[in-house]
């Protein structure tokens, strides 16, 4: 879980990182689609582990 909360805030930070350009410059990096794609396949990998352990602990 450890490796998923790792790539969960590298793709994250890519992310602010794209919103950040976009406040600088006015557009989005051409590499923000796929920043935020990573970001969204992170957290649902995530949530799937969650869930996981949450069902074994009931």
């Amino acid at each position: 879980m450890s490796a998923q909360l790792t790539a969960t805030g590298y793709a994250a930070k890519a992310a602010v990182a794209a919103a950040a350009a976009s406040n600088t410059t006015g557009q989005l990096p051409e590499w923000a689609a796929v920043a935020i794609r990573l970001c969204e396949e992170a957290v649902a990998r995530l949530d799937e582990v969650i869930s996981r352990i949450d069902r074994q602990l009931r």
